[in-house]
């Protein structure tokens, strides 16, 4: 098998190494992403969610997210009832480091707004899951977790999702320029890149077709690197990067 080709089912441990390479060796975010859910379709898994797990009051969550793949309706639902709060999966990956599915947590054990958080996935066709914690050295707690209509996985399965899940963590981080070694600064790469022609009067859609990415995906952007910097606008949330140095005056 070259590496180039993604397997259909991992059955053998040289099929698990080929596709970690295959992941490894994508030259885009994207790449990795599509090279990834296409190694979990045989499971059943579907729904993506890359993300930090902050604890603070004051951080909020969305501007840990590394890789957004959830429905978009489930998305904004979660937003608007402040979901991630009560996500009893979250919880769980803050102070676990083993992989696990949604359905091995206990209902009983959930308090009645826990239990609304999972109940109302399902509302969405994602009726499991499976939640690989990522504890490093450099970040708060994150997760990589996928989710399903109907799921396949048992425990070798479980095993290899991990390896997955991790290596694909490792290999967007390394895309999207952050130091695995070191502290990160508060701004991505990419947000400071976004930020830098914004101070040079481009619009969202102007920085979109001179970075080769949509207005939609540069909005995102700004929107996380305003709640970073905790600033209202683009012209404050520039000044603010000037200001604390992570881009150029």
């Amino acid at each position: 098998m070259r590496c180039s080709e993604v397997p259909k089912s991992i059955e053998y441990p040289c099929e698990l190494v080929e596709t970690l390479l295959h992941i490894d060796a994508s030259d885009t975010v994207s790449e990795a992403v599509v090279r990834f859910l296409t190694a979990l379709a045989p499971y059943g898994l579907r729904d993506l969610l890359i993300t930090g797990l902050p604890s603070g009051p004051r951080r909020q969550w969305q501007s840990e997210i590394i890789c957004l793949g959830w429905p978009e309706e489930w998305y904004q639902r979660y937003l608007e009832q402040d979901h991630f709060a009560a996500d009893p999966c979250a919880a769980q990956c803050r102070s676990s480091i083993l992989p696990f599915r949604w359905s091995d947590l206990s209902l009983a054990d959930l308090t009645p707004r826990q239990r609304l958080v999972m109940s109302e996935a399902t509302e969405f066709n994602m009726h499991d899951g499976v939640c690989v914690p990522i504890h490093a050295p450099f970040r708060v707690p994150a997760v990589v977790t996928l989710a399903g209509d109907r799921l396949d996985v048992g425990k070798r399965e479980l095993l290899h999702i991990e390896m997955m899940a991790q290596c694909v963590f490792r290999t967007i981080c390394q895309l999207e320029g952050y130091d695995l070694m070191n502290p990160t600064p508060m701004l991505s790469p990419r947000e400071r890149e976004i930020l830098q022609w914004s101070s040079a009067g481009k619009s969202a859609e102007d920085t979109g077709c001179i970075l080769g990415i949509t207005k939609k995906t540069v909005e995102y952007h700004l929107r996380n690197s305003r709640m970073k910097l905790e600033t209202i606008n683009t012209v404050h949330t520039v000044v603010e990067a000037i200001r604390q140095k992570e881009i150029l005056p």
